[in-house]
């Protein structure tokens, strides 16, 4: 199981800095490119904040907040899932999401200072901010973690 997760959370960390990579290159700063008309946009912007933007305005707080911190969670959270043994095989997995989506935003933080953003989706009534790759496997194992907390409590 610990190869099956360093597997994950490295293809995890590939799939994010292959598309921000691809991202930087074709797209202009804050170029809008509509690929679903008024659903689905790619633009490139650099976020220097946490989600949404917030924290951009740190100052001399910003590395310990946006680097240190969050690199030492990330770094406890994947030996806990690697050396954890109560831990179920699904969760594992699922966390290795969480741990590679946040492992691509760090690397980002550090290689440039920002985090490159740039898929958007507008349904309507529901609307997301930019996001990359990272934060949709970010949020989609904290949604899938939640779920099964809620399913193991009925």
């Amino acid at each position: 199981m610990p190869v099956a997760i360093a597997m994950l959370v490295c293809i995890c960390i590939g799939c994010d800095q292959g598309t921000k990579l691809v991202a930087r290159d074709q797209l202009a700063p804050k170029q809008w490119v509509e690929v679903v008309p008024s659903v689905f946009s790619l633009t490139n912007v650099e976020n220097t904040g946490a989600f949404l933007g917030l924290g951009s305005e740190l100052g001399a707080w910003r590395a310990p907040l946006m680097v240190w911190l969050p690199g030492a969670v990330l770094f406890g959270l994947l030996g806990y899932i690697i050396l954890g043994k109560q831990l179920p095989s699904n969760q594992r997995l699922i966390m290795a999401l969480i741990v590679g989506g946040g492992f691509g935003n760090l690397i980002e933080r550090i290689r440039y200072g920002s985090v490159t953003d740039f898929l958007h989706l507008d349904f309507g009534l529901f609307r997301t901010g930019i996001f990359n790759v990272a934060d949709l496997l970010i949020t989609t194992g904290m949604v899938v973690l939640l779920f099964m907390s809620f399913k193991a409590k009925k």
